[in-house]
């Protein structure tokens, strides 16, 4: 696999709020992701501890004027009868990415690629069962910008208990060795703080390193909680920026090890969940 320098990792952070876009692109943050997706949301994921987004595409604009170097991402709904005018005015309000969610087959993918018609980047967000399995064609035949893997509802698309459980199971291997070869750039899931999550977010960055993902999304645990007096959004950013600096180097066998651990832990984790 591509062993290219995880230290060009992008970090995408979510929100709709103006401010919050400055603070997020003042600490560093490489995309402010605004997510407009309400279609099927609340219903697949009810429930689970997910992002449910209240954010609306006339958002981009005030979030596009708040920061100065980050690019503005937009999830807009799933192929619709709207989709047109969701991209429109996605592109209008500023939006330099555009990403589809919840499809099934490249003709969707293309379609939309065909809409935006390089007016804006495209990443594709792969969270099917059905999108997994036709990767080669959603790679070549669709041709987005970038692919994103959403472990939140490829997991529940896939039946399975717990988020990362497509990374025990090798399904993340299987898609990384397809995108790396293609060298479309790609990435999966999100992270918590640096020594935080039910799996240390340390051991999913190494991961990323293994496997050659360059992005990955920064979870509601980059938000400062009830209780915390103190927090700041850029030493969090500056943390994991200095942990996958630390991960760049490690061998190949502390990477390995480091699989097989994760695994371990993903499937303790499984076990628990299913006897509760």
């Amino acid at each position: 696999m591509n062993k290219e320098t995880l230290c060009n990792m992008e970090l995408f952070y979510i929100t709709n709020d103006p401010a919050e876009a400055a603070a997020a692109d003042n600490a560093g943050a490489d995309r402010i992701f605004v997510d407009t997706e309400t279609i099927g949301k609340a219903e697949r994921q009810r429930g689970l501890n997910t992002h449910l987004g209240t954010h609306t595409l006339e958002d981009v604009t005030a979030v596009k004027k708040a920061v100065k170097r980050a690019e503005i991402m937009v999830r807009i709904n799933l192929l619709n009868t709207d989709t047109v005018n969701e991209i429109e005015q996605a592109i209008e309000y500023g939006a330099d990415w555009i990403m589809l969610p919840m499809f099934t087959h490249s003709d969707e993918v293309k379609k939309v690629a065909d809409i935006i018609s390089g007016r804006a980047k495209f990443v594709a967000l792969v969270e099917t069962a059905a999108a997994m399995a036709r990767l080669d064609d959603i790679i070549n035949i669709a041709k987005p910008d970038e692919i994103h893997i959403g472990l939140n509802d490829l997991t529940i698309s896939l039946g399975l208990s717990f988020l990362f459980e497509p990374l025990a199971y090798g399904l993340i291997d299987f898609a990384a060795e397809k995108l790396n070869k293609s060298k479309i750039k790609w990435g999966f899931g999100g992270i918590a703080r640096i020594g935080e999550g039910a799996i240390p977010s340390e051991m999913i960055l190494a991961e990323h390193r293994r496997l050659s993902s360059e992005r990955v999304i920064l979870s509601r645990a980059f938000r400062p909680q009830q209780e915390e007096k103190h927090f700041c959004l850029a030493d969090e950013i500056k943390r994991v920026r200095e942990k996958i600096a630390e991960i760049d180097i490690m061998t190949t066998e502390i990477l390995e090890k480091n699989k097989f651990d994760i695994s371990q832990r993903i499937k303790d984790v499984t076990a628990n969940i299913r006897k509760g």
